[in-house]
């Protein structure tokens, strides 16, 4: 009994302490009921690229990334081979 007597702030102390656990608690089941969620999130999103033809922009993507690779391709041999040239002409 003594001791609750010389620390009268312990119990105010004990409380801030619970305050902060039920707030970790809430973030917890909040995160819980968003990743359970997600998946109709996803699903509403999948349904709106359908339904609006954004779909359609993936097969252009698919058959024209080959030009694109190709090209980089050929401008980095290009630039590689300039800069041996120019590590060779150096005296």
């Amino acid at each position: 009994m003594s001791a609750l007597a010389t620390l009268p702030n312990s119990y105010l102390a004990l409380s801030k302490y619970l305050l902060c656990l039920y707030v970790v608690q809430q973030r917890t089941i909040t995160l819980l009921m968003t990743l359970l969620n997600s998946c109709y999130a996803t699903e509403l999103l999948c349904q709106l690229i359908e339904a609006f033809g954004i779909c359609l922009l993936g097969h252009t993507h698919i058959h024209i990334r080959p030009f694109v690779v190709l090209s980089l391709s050929s401008v980095q041999q290009i630039c590689r081979s300039i800069a041996k040239l120019a590590q060779s002409l150096k005296p």
